[in-house]
């Protein structure tokens, strides 16, 4: 009982002193080099590894290697890892020897008021893995991702920012339910909210994981995208979460894809950076999410009207065919659009959804050629 109520106490002490190191310039070198050492032999002898930045707070677990965030001293995520493969074998930050820990101010596209705390893992035999996190005073989420450096080129198609062995962030109620984001709109898939009686759930890209009375949750998900797709593989049981892995390099049917991810190859390659964040309402917290996409990979500029027009897949459909195309073109011109049916650019789409592929490629031109005759833009679906 005693061990139990000193290991406690212990985080609980390293809260007031991370808020001492944040709020108090010491001038005396000396005294900066006694107060550290105070505070990383007391954070050794119990097997954590603490790391501050505002309200923010990093534990590292020496034992086991697992990372918990805390936000003003809750537990925004506990004990998880970062996983990759090489070769076709899992690994884990659990595998390596070593770790240390570094902080420096944060970069473009993080936040103008955010540090990254750099935790660097080394281990004989296998690349050195350095894990980032993200962290922003001015926000209610973190990012997070890691790099695997080596002296000879390594590949992988699985790169996990965030393994987490359990949910016990949320208590088990059959209000919980975890959101399913589909990867595109095709075979007519739609978003679903599940509850937490699953035995498992890839969501893609983003997920939530919320409680549907009082809409607090958790949001996670990548905010790049640049090579990899993301999937969040859940599962669940008594209506609560009881694993989470949040990574890169998705490849199944609702992807789109008949084969495994592709690799990325290099003396250093990098996963994707991950959004986690816990909201008092998790819509809210897509939106932040959103936000955070687009600090990074900015919306492409459209100045001009709203696309203004007609699908072919409406009534159509699969008896879609070359005359009927060219029909509806004229019938457009001769009937709508001389009655206002058209945007601001004074122009209709004209579009042709799945259905199109019994054209010739002379009736596809000409059907182009039709809709600029007919003050149109083509379209077509692929």
């Amino acid at each position: 009982m005693a061990i139990d109520n000193l290991s406690i106490y212990i985080p609980d002490f390293s809260r007031y002193f991370c808020k001492l190191l944040n709020l108090i310039q010491l001038k005396t070198r000396k005294i900066n080099f006694l107060i550290l050492g105070i505070f990383l032999l007391s954070s050794s002898l119990f097997g954590k590894n603490i790391y501050c930045s505002g309200k923010w707070k990093v534990d590292v677990d020496s034992e086991n290697k697992s990372v918990t965030i805390k936000c003003k001293n809750a537990a925004l995520l506990k004990n998880f890892n970062a996983t990759y493969k090489l070769g076709g074998k899992s690994f884990s930050t659990k595998d390596y020897a070593t770790f240390s820990a570094t902080k420096n101010a944060g970069k473009q596209n993080v936040g103008a008021n955010s540090e990254i705390i750099s935790i660097t893992y080394r281990s004989e035999g296998l690349p050195v893995l350095v894990q980032k996190f993200y962290l922003d005073n001015s926000k209610d989420y973190i990012l997070t991702d890691f790099t695997l450096e080596s002296a000879e080129s390594i590949s992988s198609n699985y790169m996990a920012p965030v393994v987490l062995a359990n949910g016990d962030f949320m208590k088990p109620s059959a209000n919980n339910r975890a959101l399913f984001v589909p990867f595109d709109n095709d075979k007519w898939v739609r978003f679903q909210s599940h509850p937490l009686t699953f035995d498992k759930l890839t969501s893609y890209e983003v997920t939530s994981i919320f409680d549907n009375s009082s809409r607090k949750g958790l949001v996670i998900g990548s905010v790049e995208h640049d090579s990899w797709k993301t999937g969040i593989e859940m599962s669940s049981a008594n209506n609560a979460l009881t694993s989470l892995t949040c990574f890169g390099g998705a490849a199944d049917e609702l992807t789109r894809d008949a084969r495994p991810h592709g690799e990325l190859k290099g003396k250093t390659i990098k996963s994707p950076k991950v959004f986690v964040g816990y909201f008092s309402d998790w819509r809210a917290g897509m939106e932040a999410f959103a936000d955070a996409n687009a600090a990074i990979a900015p919306r492409k500029a459209w100045n001009k009207a709203v696309p203004f027009g007609w699908n072919s897949w409406g009534v159509l459909q699969f008896k879609l065919n070359y005359p009927k195309a060219m029909e509806v073109s004229d019938f457009f011109k001769d009937n709508l659009q001389n009655n206002h049916f058209k945007n601001a650019d004074n122009l209709v789409y004209i579009g042709l959804d799945s259905g199109w592929s019994n054209f010739s490629e002379e009736q596809l031109k000409a059907f182009v050629d039709k809709c600029k005759a007919n003050g149109q833009e083509a379209g077509i679906y692929w």
